[in-house]
């Protein structure tokens, strides 16, 4: 009996540096994959800021800056043609 629980022994001892590895390595993931969570939600924070910001303005004076040029001139010589007419 007393042999047996030897035997066990040192295989959970064996088995318990692959644990402890394996636990590390699993921390050491969750960790850099909550990081790069955070950096994404940070990032999209920042560039939705800068985007409404920047955006805006951009919008603001394109709207404001465009002209458009009509030709006139054939409707006001049909409009004479026809009042000469009269």
């Amino acid at each position: 009996m007393s042999q047996e629980k030897v035997d066990k022994y040192k295989k959970e001892k064996a088995k318990r540096k692959k644990a402890a590895k394996k636990a590390r390595t699993k921390e050491y993931l969750s960790i850099v994959v909550a990081a790069a969570i955070g950096v994404a939600i940070v990032g999209y924070i920042g560039y939705s800021a800068y985007d409404s910001l920047t955006g805006a303005a951009n919008r603001q004076a394109e709207t404001s800056s465009v002209t458009t040029q009509v030709d006139t001139d054939a409707i006001s010589e049909y409009m004479t043609n026809l009042y000469a007419e009269s």
